[in-house]
């Protein structure tokens, strides 16, 4: 339904003027009409009158008027404080009563107006340098706040969203630099987690990061210092292990400067009197450097067995019972240990109950023994290594006699694989070391015969019988016996070996020739002429033959068991 209102034409004072007319011609002509119309009926008409000389038409929207001066004076106040504000260095900041806000107030006001426009140009090119600094700086906490507030003053600005990426790059940089720096601080350089990683990965975001490259410098040389540090304490696996972390934090490979300081310390420790020390050196260098480890480790073994084992040593080995092994390092030769007496009855019974082992004797079924009938030597039936020169049952404690050189090895053979050592036979520049002991005499105990019992030989006093008695031997003496003598009857010579000169020839490991078909008997016996008894004596025989005065006792290497 249309609103409808009265709309004043003409001016208050003309309408007044109007009404007062029309009610003064109203009331003249009320007055020449004279008085035909009642009060009531004049009023009315009146009022019908005065209706019609107003006009009604559609109510319309009321539109103020702008006051062009009053907008003016509000725009000038808010340069002002915009001003000021400015000058104050409050230009973003805080909200609501900062420059930048009095600026857009103006622009709401005027749209356009030059001076806010030209005022918010600043202080957005300001916020937008201060915001990038900050950046820069890695103060996200002060960024942050700045970005936004670009990003609402100038709307689509392409420097909020490098800030803002910037910003997130420059965030993830510092949180990497400070993981990094707390690695390296708890010693953590290894691993995902470890310093080493992190600045690496800081260098992938910042090529040129020196805070980067300089940790990746101090911890290189610290694990430097770490590897040179635990070489010192023999742990070259470990060195090489921190030299290739250091690598990974750009160190040199230090390697082989490692791997040369081990040898060095080995060549040092192998002269020195404990050797043994470098033998877990050596194993890791086995590792490293598998070539150069080979060239050092058979110096190292000798040298550890001369460490063990000086000349004069004494060991037991259980297979031989209570005889003793000396060590010995012949003239021109290697370092061993000769039995100190020659292999007992006991000894070689042991052997041939763990083994069953038959001698040639017991194949062949026959023996030399001493024949008291003729005073001579004849082979004799059923004579065995159980029996003595007579061929009767011998003592445990006497020499084994009636064994070829077969016999002899066969027992060597078996004492190796028993001890897991090597033994063997004795060389006759062993055997004539051990019997001179030292001296420079025909015999080892003097130049002629002996004056009290030393050994056992050959004396033309000794006498099996009031009949029987030597024709060729050592004047004067007598030692008590005919025929051998327990193994440990006689004092040791100078060197501790027992009856080296006397008691039983032994067989050798020497070949008597180069055809070697005899094999060569050492030393002299109970039975042979004194030239016998000298050092470089040496005899001749068979392999398979065997009497009543040829035993043998062994040698065991040294250097060879321990390489």
């Amino acid at each position: 339904m249309q609103r409808f209102s009265l709309a004043i034409r003409s001016s208050l004072p003309a309408i007044a003027f109007a009404l007062a007319g029309g009610l003064w011609t109203e009331g003249v002509q009320g007055q020449e009409e004279g008085a035909s119309q009642d009060p009531p009926a004049r009023e009315e008409e009146r009022i019908r009158r005065l209706g019609d000389s107003l006009t009604v038409a559609p109510e319309e929207e009321w539109v103020p008027q702008l006051n062009i001066d009053t907008t003016r004076q509000r725009i000038n106040e808010l340069l002002a404080e915009a001003s000021a504000l400015e000058q104050s260095g409050q230009l973003v900041l805080p909200r609501s009563a900062s420059a930048a806000d009095r600026f857009l107030e103006i622009l709401d006001l005027e749209p356009g107006q030059g001076d806010a426009a030209a005022g918010l140009a600043r202080v957005v090119d300001d916020l937008r340098a201060r915001a990038t600094a900050a950046v820069d700086a890695g103060d996200f906490d002060t960024a942050t706040p700045l970005i936004d507030r670009l990003d609402e003053l100038a709307p689509g600005d392409p420097a909020v969203t490098t800030l803002r990426g910037a910003g997130l790059r420059s965030a993830r940089i510092q949180s990497i630099r400070d993981a990094a720096q707390a690695a390296e601080t708890a010693g953590t350089f290894e691993g995902d987690d470890g310093a080493i990683a992190r600045y690496r990965a800081l260098l992938e975001l910042e090529t040129d990061d020196p805070g980067a490259t300089d940790g990746l410098a101090r911890i290189a040389a610290q694990l430097g210092e770490a590897a040179r540090t635990a070489l010192d304490g023999d742990a070259l696996d470990e060195a090489l292990r921190l030299d290739a972390v250091a690598v990974s934090a750009g160190a040199v490979s230090a390697a082989q400067s490692l791997v040369g300081a081990a040898e060095t310390t080995i060549e040092r420790r192998i002269e020195s009197p404990d050797p043994a020390s470098a033998e877990g050196l050596l194993e890791q260098l086995r590792a490293a450097a598998p070539d150069r480890a080979a060239a050092l480790a058979p110096t190292l073994a000798r040298a550890i067995v001369d460490a063990a084992f000086p000349p004069g040593e004494r060991f037991s080995v259980d297979a031989l019972g209570s005889a003793a092994m000396i060590v010995i390092l012949p003239d021109d030769g290697e370092r061993v240990a000769l039995a100190e007496t020659e292999i007992s009855v006991a000894t070689f019974g042991r052997f041939v109950e763990a083994t069953g082992y038959r001698t040639d004797a017991e194949r062949d079924g026959s023996s030399i023994v001493f024949d008291a009938d003729t005073a001579g030597f004849a082979r004799a039936d059923g004579v065995t290594w159980r029996d003595d020169y007579l061929g009767e049952p011998a003592d445990a404690a006497l020499p084994v006699v009636h064994v070829s050189w077969n016999d002899a090895v066969a027992f060597v053979e078996w004492l190796s694989a028993e001890t897991g050592e090597t033994f063997r036979l004795p060389y006759h520049a062993e055997h004539s070391f051990a019997t001179a002991a030292g001296t420079s005499t025909r015999y080892w105990w003097g130049r002629r015969s002996p004056e009290e019992p030393v050994e056992n030989l050959a004396g033309l006093r000794d006498s099996y019988d009031d009949d029987t008695s030597w024709t060729a031997g050592f004047s004067g003496y007598a030692d008590g016996y005919w025929g051998p003598a327990p193994v440990d009857a006689f004092p040791p010579n100078p060197l501790g070996f027992r009856s080296l000169a006397g008691n039983v020839m032994e067989w050798s490991a020497d070949c008597y020739e180069e055809a070697c078909e005899r094999r060569t008997i050492l030393g002299g016996s109970w039975n042979s002429q004194p030239e016998r008894a000298e050092a470089e004596s040496r005899s001749r025989a068979g392999p398979t033959e065997r009497s009543a005065f040829v035993g043998f006792r062994v040698v065991r290497e040294l250097y060879e068991s321990a390489e």
